[in-house]
Formats: structure tokens, sequence, C-alpha cells
């Protein structure tokens, strides 16, 4: 060895400047296979401190036995490794091993040997990241010493980077977690959990959170997650806490908003827009994070969770809960109703309950009044339901879902409720439901089909009869499945291929000319199923196809009527019937032009007709379009005159030309008194009014008598010829009639 005042010897650190705390020693593993080289090393560096702490050696005496002993041991700064031992190489593969499988990046390696020349020095500390490499009669006392400070100083630097990045990756890791977490209290135990990632805590911890609408008061404050001893105060206000210090801690950082290192303990405050949270630690080794610019970064992601979670709160009560009356909504309730579905014996009830004529309602009083309405029903539906299993929420905007055993929902309680009018504000309102009530049986599979077959009977409930209520049926089930289906197949049908019209005969009851015929629209599915009209009219209307089936009906009656002209069949006139939703849609008018301008048919040789019940729905619409249609030329017949409630008046301003008298009075007019009087009443009204009056359905002729002594005009049914198919028609009429020279 030299002597130690070699001149080129580091200066170790300078004795002026201030030595940190001692901590615990720097831990070096001196790995050579000469015993002689231990003991010269253990001699060198007995009582030494480098950079503030003292040094603690291990021994291995192989490269093998280096590895075993890495393996189990921890927090090795620096390894002062031989290169040559079992091996001329045993070193450098070590060097390899502990960078490359065993992870250890922050050891420094100093390589010493012997036997220089068995490896490039610039090529080994390059690839095996060595700190330095020396010939073992170079490390003299004082280069020794320089070279491990140098070792020790750059590991330091490198396990503090790595410990700063682990961090980072802590907190990344926590952030992650925490905007996992749904509600304040899984995320108070997040919290808890994450800090105890960064730094494990020796005696517990707590969570506190406060409202930020909540004073400093400790009454403000509960304990939401807890660890080690302070376990039992969970769900308990911060009073409970016995620990005086503690609190006043706690409270100091709610007040301070900062964190707050105490002794033996700390607290960090964590800001929110909903929430305020203290995380609370006691008897830690440190504090939780020493870099500051960390601890802030963790609490200020905490605080960003904090809101995303506050957030996501307020989006889940929107999405869930009505914002007019805070009941839960039918999304809400979709889940409440899986939740019941099939679990008692027997199966609780599910109720709908829909406020009769409120759009009416809410036009007359106005909509903020209205929804005072709703406010002050649920209030009342609250009340009533108090303390009873029953869950209650707005599914609709007037209707309101309930789900309880079924001794809580019968139908005479509900309706009861609204016995008393509504007072709501100096309004005092008269109000009156509709109920249907569906058995969560075994027939109910889902929340989505019970709430289907609650409306299907509400549905039902409001045709027969308003205020009343409809408990609903598996046969319900089945029917509105087939209308399903009916309307399912419905669009899906080409018309051209599946509809077609049948003609029914119309003749002057006097001399029994034929007149004209009125057009039916009749349906045969592909598999030659023929539906009855009855069937799928409706449900084309309440489907929005009726307008497009309505057009092809005209055009093609049209059409079918230009080519009886061109046959050289005179004096013939085509009736087709209408619905209000044709007459509601804008192209209507443009449709009959266009159709009448197509075919060259003059337009008093079209009738359109339309029922007495569908004129009176929106009587201020049809008389607009009706006058219109007049306008073109066109005539109009009242249809299934007698069954509606028109008064005079309107009869009048209708300005039709044609009374079609339903047939179920002519049906009765020989068996009853009463049909006959109304038959011949209406005939003395067309008479009055200067309308030609119709009766439809005669059958027998006793009716075609009675008729004529009442002055009926015109006559249509079985009698006198079936409707017929239009392929059939001119055989029929060539059967009947022949054809007349132009």
């Amino acid at each position: 060895m030299q002597n130690h005042s070699d001149s080129d010897l580091l200066i170790l650190d300078n004795p002026d400047t201030p030595q940190p705390t001692p901590l615990s020693p720097w831990r070096i593993l001196v790995v050579d296979d000469d015993e002689e080289v231990h003991n010269a090393t253990r001699f060198a560096l007995s009582g030494v401190h480098l950079l503030g702490q003292p040094l603690e050696l291990l021994h291995a005496y192989s490269a093998r036995e280096a590895e075993q002993l890495l393996l189990c041991e921890t927090d090795i700064a620096a390894i002062l490794l031989d290169v040559v031992m079992e091996s001329n190489d045993a070193g450098l593969r070590l060097a390899e091993r502990i960078r490359h499988d065993l992870g250890l990046h922050d050891l420094r390696i100093v390589l010493r040997t012997g036997q220089p020349g068995y490896a490039p020095e610039v090529d080994v500390i390059s690839r095996y990241d060595i700190n330095d490499y020396r010939t073992k009669n170079e490390l003299t006392h004082d280069r020794l010493l320089a070279t491990l400070t140098a070792a020790l100083r750059s590991y330091q630097q490198i396990h503090a980077l790595n410990t700063t990045r682990q961090s980072l990756r802590n907190i990344i890791d926590a952030t992650r977690d925490l905007l996992s977490r749904g509600d304040i209290r899984s995320f108070a135990k997040g919290v808890l959990v994450q800090i105890n990632s960064l730094l494990p805590m020796n005696q517990g911890g707590l969570i506190v959170v406060r409202t930020q609408d909540e004073t400093h008061a400790t009454a403000g404050m509960h304990m939401l997650a807890a660890s080690g001893p302070f376990q039992p105060l969970i769900d308990r206000p911060l009073d409970a806490l016995n620990d005086r210090e503690a609190r006043a801690l706690i409270q100091r950082a709610f007040v301070e908003q900062s964190y707050i290192h105490g002794v033996g303990a700390y607290a960090l405050f964590f800001p929110g827009s909903s929430y305020q949270l203290v995380a609370y630690l006691h008897d830690s080794q440190d504090e939780p994070i020493e870099d500051d610019d960390l601890r802030h970064l963790f609490c200020r992601n905490v605080s960003l969770c904090l809101d995303h979670l506050s957030l996501i709160q307020r989006l889940q009560h929107t999405a869930l809960y009505d914002p007019l009356t805070s009941l839960p909504n039918r999304t809400s309730f979709l889940d409440t109703i899986e939740q019941h579905i099939g679990q008692r014996d027997p199966p609780e009830h599910l109720a709908v309950l829909d406020v009769d004529h409120f759009n009416t309602l809410a036009g007359t009083i106005g909509t903020e009044m209205a929804d005072r309405v709703l406010c002050a029903l649920t209030k009342r539906l609250r009340a009533a339901f108090s303390g009873e299993p029953v869950h209650l929420a707005r599914i609709a905007g007037d209707s309101f879902g309930l789900i309880g055993p079924e001794i809580y929902l019968q139908p005479q309680r509900m309706h009861t409720l609204f016995a008393n009018p509504m007072e709501v504000g100096d309004l005092s309102l008269p109000i009156s439901v509709t109920t249907s009530i569906v058995p969560l049986d075994e027939h109910i599979d889902s929340s989505l089909a019970a709430l289907t077959a609650a409306f299907t009977a509400l549905k039902l409930a409001k045709q027969r009869r308003r205020g009343g209520t409809q408990v609903y049926t598996n046969d319900m089930s089945r029917e509105q499945l087939a209308r399903i289906t009916l309307m399912h197949e419905l669009r899906t049908a080409d018309y051209a291929r599946d509809f077609f019209l049948a003609f029914q005969p119309q003749f002057r009851l006097i001399d029994g000319v034929l007149t004209g015929f009125e057009a039916l629209l009749r349906w045969r599915k592909p598999d030659g199923t023929l539906v009855p009209p009855g069937q799928f009219i409706h449900i084309a209307e309440y489907a929005g196809m009726i307008v497009r089936i309505g057009a092809w009906v005209f055009e093609t009656a049209c059409r079918h009527l230009r080519q009886l002209l061109d046959e050289g069949w005179r004096d013939l006139g085509v009736s087709v019937n209408v619905s209000v939703e044709q007459l509601r849609d804008p192209g209507f008018l443009l449709m009959l032009e266009r159709t009448l301008t197509d075919t060259g048919i003059k337009a008093r040789s079209v009738e359109i007709e339309i029922t007495e019940s569908m004129a009176m729905q929106e009587i201020e619409l049809t008389l607009d379009v009706l006058e219109r249609v007049k306008g073109m030329g066109i005539r109009i017949a009242l249809d299934d005159f007698g069954t509606g409630f028109s008064s005079l008046a309107y009869l009048q301003r209708l300005n039709i030309d044609r009374l079609k008298v339903d047939r179920s009075f002519i049906a009765e007019i020989s068996r009853s008194a009463q049909s006959a009087r109304i038959a011949e009443t209406v005939a003395q009204l067309g008479r009055q009014m200067n309308l030609e009056v119709l009766a439809e359905g005669v059958e027998t002729p006793d009716q075609v008598a009675r008729l004529v002594q009442m002055g009926y005009h015109s006559v249509q049914g079985f009698l006198y010829a079936k409707p017929i198919a239009f392929a059939e028609l001119s055989n029929w009429l060539t059967e009947r009639d022949k054809p007349r020279e132009h």
C-alpha cells in the first residue's frame, strides 16, 4: 500500500460543512476470494464515517456466495467486487447478474482486480454501470475512501431519484385507485390505504370528512375511515376522539387548510368542492413524503379526485333522481323493480298512478303551477306511505310508480288519497288518478317487462274509465305481443303485393241505380292470412303509418275508378275513408290535388269519409281542412252517424254532403222502436239540412221497405252486394249491366 499522504488523493467532506444527523450505516459488500483482501479492507475502513454515516461491511468469498447474499439482504449501497475469482470473469458475470437479473440499479459497483487486462476498462464501466474500475494496488487507503465516497454519493443521488420516481408512481397509482371510488366512504378508505402505501403507519390513522357548508365546529366532522386503534371510531363524530392533541391537530388542519406536522403525528389537508378531508397519521417514523413538492402533488391529486367524486355523485343524482320532486326517476325505478322481481312469496306488486287530464290542467293553470301540483302530489304520497315498505318514484311527466306488498297498494286506498282537493297556492284543485297494478310474479322476468305491463294495463284502464284501476293479466301480455308482431308485419308489408282494395257498391234507393263504391282496404299477408281492418287500422294510426297507407288507398281508388271509366262505365264515384292523422298531415291536400291531376278524375266523382267521433276530436282543424277539400270540389260524408256526440251547430259548420247512418241502427230497425226512431230522425235531419242520407249494412227487404218510407236516398249492404275485389269488379258490372256506348 502507498503512504496515506499521496498528493493525488480526493479531498473528502469539508470538515467545516455541517454534518447531517447520523443515520443507519452505509452497507458495503466486499466480494473477493482472498481472505487477506477482506482483512485489509476491514482494517482500512474500521471506524470510518463517510457522508456523515458509519460503514457496515458484509463479506462474500465467491461470486455465487455474493449473489445469494444479495438475494436476502437489502439496502446495500456499494459493492467492492473482485473480477477474478472462481473464474477469470466471475466478477463481470456477477455485475451483469446484479444489473440485468436482480434489477439492483441503485447499488454502486467498484471493480477491483489483481490481474489487469481481462476486460477493457471503458467497455466494462459502460456496459455494467460500474462506478470505478481499479487494480488492487491502486486502491491505497485514501484512494479507497475517495472511491467509496464517490460511489456512496452516487448511490445517494440515484436512490433519492428512484425513490422520488417510485413516489410519483405511487401517487399515480393512488390517483387511479381513488378515481375508481364511487362514494365518499370508499374514497376515505382509499386515501388511508394510499397514504399507507407511501409510508407505513406505526400506530394507525384516521380520515375525517367535513362538507363544505359545515362550520369549523367539530360537530360537523365525522371519521369515515380508520386503521389501527382508531378503527372503533369509524362513522362517529370527531368529538368521540378522546385524544385532545389529535383533535386539535385535525381542527387546525381544517382551519388553516394546510399540512400540519405535530409531535409524533401529522395531518394532511385535502380540499374539495363538496367535501374536505383531513388525514391524521399517528406516530409515524417520518413525514408521509419528505419532498414538499411530492407531498403537495399527492394532496393536489387527492383533491382533484375528491372533486371528481363530487361531480360523479352529482351526475349520478341527476341520472337517477327527478329534479322537480327529488324522487327516484324511471331509470332508478327500473333498478328497484329488478331487485323485487320474484323475491318474496307472495310477490310484491308494482303500481303505476297517472294523473287524469293533467295536460289539460297544465294548459289551464300554467306550467309553473302544474309543477307545484306535482310537488304537492309527491308530498301527499310520501306522507301516505311514510314508514311503510313502499318504494316511490316519478317515472313520467304525470305518472308515479310504487313497489311494495299488495296490502299497501290497494286500489281503494290509492284513490282515497285524492278524495280531497289539492291545495296549491290560492287554488283548490280536484285531482283524480287512474292506476294499474302488476304482480311481480314468475310471469314477469325483467323490470322493463314489468313497467311495460303496467302501462299496458294503465292504457286499458283509461279506455274503460278514467279514475279506475286495471290489474294486469297474462292475457294482456299475449294481446300486446300480438299487436307488436302485427305492427312489425305492417311496417314490412309490400303495399303493391299485400294490400288490395275491395269495393262495396252503393245504390240509389228509389230505383236501385248503381251510383258508386266505397273503397275498403284489405291486407292479405304473404302466408295468405287475411287481416281484418279492425285489427290493423288502429295499429297503423298508433304507429304513424296511416298517412302513407291512406295516401296509397286514395291513389289506388282513383286509379281503379279511372280504369272503370276508361272501360265505359259512367256516372260512378268512389268513396274513401280518411283518418284524423291524415287531416293533420301538411301534405294531405297536396296529395289529393296531385292524385286527381295524375288520374284525370273529376273532383265531384270522389268522396272522402270521416267518422263523427273523429270530426269532434279537433273540430277547428277538421273544419279548416274540410273547407279546403270542399273548395277543391270533393264531396264529404260523415260516417257512422249517430254513434258520436256532435251537435247540430257543429254539423252545420262541417258543410258535408252526405250522412251515413251506422249499421247498428239499421240492423235493429225492424226489431227496436228506438233504433227505428233514430233512423227516421236522421232522415228528417238530412232533409232539413239538404243532405243526402245513406244507410249502411242493409241486409233484408224489410229494412229496405222501412228506409223507403223514411225517405233515405242511398243504401249499401249485403242485400245488394258484398265488397268486391277490383280484379272481379269488371265481371260483376258486366253481369249486372252491359257497358253503355260513348
